[in-house]
């Protein structure tokens, strides 16, 4: 596990010009053990479009977290209030987040590849989305088509 905690505060890092803080708190952007793996939120889900058009729409003070997996290849959606549109996966077109990057507030907006879309899945047990298919990674440079 050691060796998943450092990959993701290094990838933390490169990404937003700081490290990680020692303490894994999730609302401090830190670390959260996920299925034997390591997650770390990058910044606050501000929206997602499906490939139809629909935009579903997050409220700051209600807006979940989005998170890598330590190696880049997974994004998770964690926390937030919001309810879920439909417990079918959903085709993702694109990602809206804002985050702290080299000490400044960014907002940004990924499209995805529309030949190989992501599919938003809901699992409300442990009241988490995420990303099942497509071809992006998370990097430095934030999320990338690959």
């Amino acid at each position: 596990m050691t060796d998943k905690v450092n990959d993701a505060r290094e990838l933390f890092g490169d990404f937003s010009g700081h490290l990680l803080d020692q303490e894994f708190d999730l609302d401090l952007q830190n670390m959260v053990d996920k299925d034997n793996g390591v997650i770390f939120a990058f910044g606050r889900l501000d929206a997602l479009e499906g490939e139809n058009g629909d935009t579903m729409e997050f409220a700051a003070n209600d807006a979940p977290l989005i998170c890598s997996s330590h190696d880049g290849e997974q994004l998770h959606i964690v926390g937030g209030n919001y309810e879920a549109p439909d417990l079918e996966p959903i085709p993702i077109y694109a990602v809206e987040y804002s985050t702290y990057r080299d000490n400044k507030f960014e907002q940004y907006r990924h499209e995805f590849d529309r030949t190989d879309l992501p599919v938003l899945n809901f699992d409300l047990e442990n009241d988490e989305m995420f990303f099942t298919d497509g071809r992006y990674t998370f990097t430095d440079r934030g999320i990338e088509n690959s």
